[in-house]
Formats: C-alpha cells, sequence, structure tokens
C-alpha cells in the first residue's frame, strides 16, 4: 500500500482508512480491446481483481490470481471469451507466469506474495490439467519479471526470473534455470542458478520490469 497523504499521516482516524480503501478499491472486472485507434470496451471478468497475472494463450487471455476488492487474494483464473476454469495452487499475487514450451509443460507459475509472506516456489502446469511443485527460487520475490531466453551459440533455452521485492527490501538478483528438452512427468527439474545482478538506478527499478523474448 502506498503512503497515505500527509494530511492522514499519524492521524487514527477515518481518513487514513478511506484511503487505504481508496487504493484496494482499482479491483475491476473491466476489459478493453485496445487498436491504434480506439479502446473499446470487450467484456466483464467473471471477479473484479487486481495484482493478478495474465498471459496469452491461443488468441485469448488467460487472467490469474490477483486480489478483490474486499483485498481478499485469488486463487481463481479466467479465459476471456472462454468457459475454461482452472485454479492456482494457493491464493497469490504479485507473482509472475511463463510460457515454456517443453512437453508436458506448457507453463510455470513463479513467486508472488500470499497472505503471510513473499514465496519462492514455482507450480509447473502439467498438461494443461494440474499443477505439480517445481523447482523453488533460491530468494522469495514478488513484482518480478520472469521470461525464456535462447543462448545464441549453445541454442539451449534458459528459465530466467529477473528483479523484485520481498520482505527484506528491493533487490535485483537474477535467477537462471535450463529448461529441459520435452520434459515429462518423471522430468528431474534443474535447480536455480544465480545470475548477474541487473544495474539499479533507482529502488522502483527493481521490481515491475519487463522481460522480453528476442
Amino acid at each position: 500500500i502506498r503512503r497515505p497523504p500527509r494530511s492522514t499521516q499519524g492521524v487514527s482516524s477515518a481518513a487514513s482508512d478511506v484511503y487505504k480503501r481508496q487504493v484496494y478499491d482499482h479491483a475491476t472486472d473491466d476489459c478493453y480491446s485496445i487498436t491504434k485507434n480506439s479502446t473499446t470496451f470487450h467484456q466483464s471478468l467473471d471477479v473484479k481483481r487486481t495484482w493478478g497475472t495474465s498471459i496469452a494463450v491461443n488468441n485469448t487471455l488467460w487472467i490469474l490470481g490477483g486480489q478483490n476488492p474486499s483485498s481478499s487474494l485469488l486463487s481463481s483464473t479466467e479465459y476471456l471469451d472462454s468457459g475454461i476454469d482452472l485454479s492456482i495452487p494457493l491464493p497469490l499475487r504479485q507473482f509472475a507466469i511463463v510460457e515454456l514450451e517443453t512437453g508436458d509443460y506448457p507453463y510455470i507459475l513463479i513467486g508472488g506474495k500470499t497472505y503471510k509472506k513473499y514465496t519462492n516456489k514455482t507450480f509447473l502446469l502439467q498438461q494443461k490439467q494440474s499443477w505439480t511443485p517445481g523447482p523453488n527460487l533460491n530468494e522469495a520475490r514478488g513484482h518480478h519479471a520472469a521470461g525464456v531466453i535462447t543462448d545464441k551459440i549453445t541454442l539451449k533455452k534458459m528459465l530466467v526470473v529477473v528483479g523484485g521485492v520481498n520482505e527484506t527490501g528491493f533487490f535485483s538478483s537474477v535467477e537462471m534455470m535450463p529448461l529441459p528438452i520435452a520434459a515429462q512427468a518423471n522430468t528431474t527439474w534443474p535447480t536455480w542458478q544465480k545470475g548477474m545482478c541487473i544495474k539499479m538506478f533507482s529502488k522502483e527499478q527493481s521490481f515491475n520490469h519487463v522481460l522480453f523474448k528476442i
């Protein structure tokens, strides 16, 4: 939550409580289609949410987790223009989800924040039907970026997690994991390796990064 305005700091009145509610009240169920020339309303979600994560799947959008207007964390997910419903393993916000394109595991859910703390857990979606625990990160984190990159020399694919924040504050660490080829149910997944830290110019740059595949 952001720091309240100066007029409400140090005041145990309704003013500060109203400010806190206003911060959380930006959860919404509105979805819009955006083109070069216009923005139009597309549809309403089943659940109002904020701090969730989304990923493009088969020409639609898969929206996962987040927080509702009552500050309750969500484990529900939903697809736009689809009746498919698959919950995530636990109520979570500020996590990342990455498309792996490897064998039976098309997606991995990474980190995030539970009710009590940030987590280092990952979960693999097996055959688009159920979640199974993946290898834990070295550091618990939320507000991070994640994606798959390919080594131009070896052509090996690496899953990379960048930056974020946890209970100790902002940080610039990077973790990497080589992806198995055509992973199956009995595949032993590698452990996360520490990578070169990103350069930070301010605390805000340690989270909410966008990682592009190039």
